[in-house]
C-alpha cells in the first residue's frame, strides 16, 4: 500500500466521521427537557421514555447532558456522549447533543426574540408558581443551573398542559396542537417520559451502550483488580434512603424502581425488608449467588457502607472502586457475572434493564420471584 493512498484513506475515512457527526434543521420539530427529577438512576429512568415519547411525535430528541450532584448545592452537566455511545441512539430514533443543538439551529431557528422560546409546562407546576400564572421553570436547583447552562430564557411565555395529553397516546394530541411549524421545539419543564420506566420502554435500553471511554475503564478496573466469574453487588443503605423505606407500608402506589420485583400489576408485596435489607439477609444471599456461579471476587458498589466487615466472613475477595464514581461503578455492574441489587433503587433498575437485554442473569436482596407474596386485590 503506498503513502498516497493511505493518506487518502485516513482522508476519507475523517470525511466520513464528519458527516456521521453532522446535522441537518428538522422540519419535523425538536422536543427538548430539563432532566430534572432526581439522581442519575431516575434520570435514567426518564430518559428512554422521552426517547420513546419523541418518537412517537416525530420530532428530533435534543439530548440534555446527565445531572450529576456533587453536593446539595452544586451541580455538574455531563454530556450523553461521556459516558455512553451516541450513535447507538440514532438506531432507533433521531437525536442530537442538546450543546450541539444550541451551538448550530437555536439562533437561526429557536431565537430570542421574546416569542420563540416557549416552556411547556403542567397545569400543577404553574399552580405553585410564585404568581400562579407562569411556568416555575427555571425556579430552584437544578432546574435554574440547567437551562443557564445553555443560557435559555422562556422570554416567548409559558404553555400550559394537562397531564394526560403528555401521555404516549396522545401523540396526535401533541402535534395537532403544537405543529412544528408554529412550535419549532417542545421544550418540557421536565422529562416526559413515565417514573417508573414504563414497562413497554425497558426493552430500549439496548439503545444504551457505553462510550468507548467507560468500556475501557471497566474492563481496565475488572483486569487488575476482579477475577471471574464475579459478583456485582448494590448496597444501598444511606440514613436517607433508611427514612424512605420506613414509608413503605403506607404505599399503595409503585415505588421508584419497585416494579422491577413486584411486577408492573403489582403482582408481588413490596416489604420494608425488600427495600431496606438486613445485613443477615445480604450476606446469606452473596454466599447463594456466589456459591451458584463459583464466584471467588464480589464487587461492590454501595452510596454510603460496603459492610467490609460483615461481607468478610463469606471468604470472598472483596473489591470496591477507588474513588466516589458511581458511572463507573454501574459499567462494572453491569459486567458482572452475576449482579444482586436493591428492588427498590433506580440505580439497581439501570443494571437490571442492561442485563435483561443482554439475557444476564440478576437476583435481588431479600426477594425470591419463586417464594414472593402474591397480591390478591378483592374484587
Amino acid at each position: 500500500m503506498t503513502y498516497t493512498y493511505i493518506l487518502l484513506f485516513f482522508v476519507a475515512y475523517a470525511s466520513l466521521k464528519y458527516v456521521s457527526a453532522s446535522y441537518t434543521w428538522d422540519p419535523s420539530g425538536y422536543v427538548m427537557y430539563c432532566p430534572c427529577m432526581g439522581r442519575l438512576g431516575n434520570q435514567m429512568e426518564q430518559f428512554l421514555g422521552s426517547l420513546r415519547f419523541s418518537k412517537n411525535l416525530n420530532r428530533t430528541m435534543i439530548v440534555p447532558p446527565w445531572i450529576a450532584y456533587d453536593s446539595r448545592a452544586d451541580t455538574s452537566f455531563t454530556p450523553y456522549d461521556k459516558w455512553f455511545d451516541f450513535d447507538e441512539l440514532q438506531k432507533f430514533h433521531r437525536v442530537i447533543p442538546m450543546e450541539t443543538f444550541m451551538n448550530e439551529f437555536a439562533s437561526k431557528h429557536w431565537p430570542d426574540d421574546g416569542k420563540s422560546r416557549v416552556i411547556f409546562c403542567p397545569k400543577m407546576a404553574i399552580e405553585r408558581s410564585p404568581d400562579s400564572k407562569s411556568c416555575p421553570a427555571k425556579i430552584g436547583n437544578p432546574f435554574g443551573p440547567f437551562w443557564d447552562s445553555f443560557h435559555i430564557d422562556f422570554t416567548g411565555g409559558s404553555e400550559v398542559y394537562s397531564h394526560g395529553i403528555l401521555s404516549i397516546s396522545s401523540s396526535k394530541g401533541w402535534n395537532k396542537e403544537y405543529p412544528p411549524e408554529r412550535y419549532p421545539v417542545i421544550a418540557l419543564m421536565g422529562a416526559p417520559g413515565a417514573f417508573p420506566i414504563a414497562e413497554s420502554d425497558r426493552g430500549l435500553q439496548k439503545y444504551v451502550k457505553w462510550s468507548e471511554t467507560m468500556i475501557n475503564l471497566a474492563e481496565d478496573f475488572i483486569d487488575k483488580h476482579l477475577k471471574r466469574p464475579y459478583i456485582g453487588i448494590h448496597l444501598r443503605n444511606g440514613i436517607d434512603w433508611k427514612r424512605a423505606c420506613s414509608h413503605v407500608k403506607d404505599i399503595t402506589h409503585h415505588f421508584m424502581g419497585s416494579p422491577q420485583c413486584c411486577g408492573y400489576n403489582k403482582q408481588h408485596q413490596l416489604t420494608e425488608e425488600m427495600c431496606f435489607p438486613s445485613k443477615d439477609s445480604i450476606v446469606n444471599k452473596v454466599k447463594q449467588i456466589a456459591k451458584l456461579h463459583g464466584a471467588t471476587h464480589i464487587f461492590i458498589a454501595t452510596d454510603e457502607d460496603p459492610m467490609i466487615k460483615e461481607l468478610s466472613e463469606t471468604g470472598l475477595q472483596l473489591v470496591k472502586y477507588d474513588e466516589n464514581y458511581p458511572i463507573a461503578d454501574l459499567a462494572i455492574l453491569t459486567m458482572a457475572d452475576a449482579f444482586i441489587g436493591n428492588c427498590v433503587s433506580t440505580f439497581t433498575s439501570f443494571v437490571v434493564r442492561d442485563r435483561e437485554v443482554k439475557d444476564m442473569p440478576n437476583y435481588f436482596f431479600s426477594f425470591d420471584h419463586q417464594h414472593a407474596k402474591i397480591i390478591h386485590d378483592d374484587l
